[in-house]
């Protein structure tokens, strides 16, 4: 009877060691696939940390480019009204001068004065305006900074 509970014994232990052998592989490949979802875990980190610093690049440049648009628009916008005020200016000067032909040289100077004034204050206001643009425009990137 010893003989035989021996060898039962030894199948059970047998039986075991093989299981215990399957399940050790098993913690093997198990512990390869948390390793390699970790490496790829820290790659994806990496990979959507280099697309934030893209976007952000993106959008500030973005910002730049638009705030450069808005400038030359200002500017623009600034040259169009000195050019109509010189216009308007130079038509008023004109139908004065055909109705006083006698004081047409006066009436020159008075309105390349007249104009010279309207224009440096238009300008004034404009570059007024741009200023205190930047300035809003630097006091937004301070705070989002």
């Amino acid at each position: 009877m010893s003989g035989q509970l021996r060898q039962q014994a030894h199948a059970m232990l047998t039986e075991a060691l093989a299981s215990l052998d399957v399940s050790e592989c098993e913690c093997v490949q198990l512990g390869k696939i948390c390793s390699l979802l970790v490496g790829q875990s820290c790659q994806m980190r990496q990979n959507v940390a280099a697309c934030y610093n893209n976007h952000l690049r993106k959008l500030n440049s973005s910002q730049q480019q638009a705030s450069l648009v808005r400038q030359r628009l200002a500017a623009v916008q600034e040259q169009r009204s000195l050019l109509e005020t010189k216009l308007h200016v130079l038509d008023k000067q004109y139908k004065s001068c055909q109705e006083k032909t006698s004081n047409c040289t006066e009436c020159q100077k008075c309105a390349r004065q007249i104009t010279s004034y309207e224009v440096n204050e238009l300008q004034m206001k404009r570059r007024h305006a741009i200023v205190h643009e930047e300035l809003t425009l630097e006091k937004a990137r301070r705070v989002h900074v």
